[in-house]
């Protein structure tokens, strides 16, 4: 479970990881925009992944993509900028 914490500490980086908002619905707020965070990040990783199986060429090289995943974790974290500058 330490790869999950650690996802979770990533997320939520600004401020040491501590609140500075005061109410309940503002800690809400903010709790939800960390979970909605993750859950982009993790649904980019599974459309990556599913890209790579699709341009396979081989039945050996999917194998191998689906042996690594098994070996780890959907949780992954390096490959995005979490310090980089969004524009919605």
């Amino acid at each position: 479970m330490k790869h999950q914490t650690d996802f979770q500490k990533q997320c939520f980086f600004g401020n040491s990881s501590e609140f500075s908002v005061a109410t309940a619905e503002e800690q809400n707020i903010v709790n939800n925009s960390k979970r909605l965070i993750q859950n982009a990040i993790i649904l980019w990783s599974y459309m990556f992944i599913t890209k790579k199986l699709q341009q396979a060429q081989s039945q050996k090289e999917k194998d191998e993509i689906l042996c690594a995943l098994k070996n780890s974790s959907i949780v992954a974290w390096t490959h995005i900028n979490l310090y980089g500058e969004y524009n919605f």
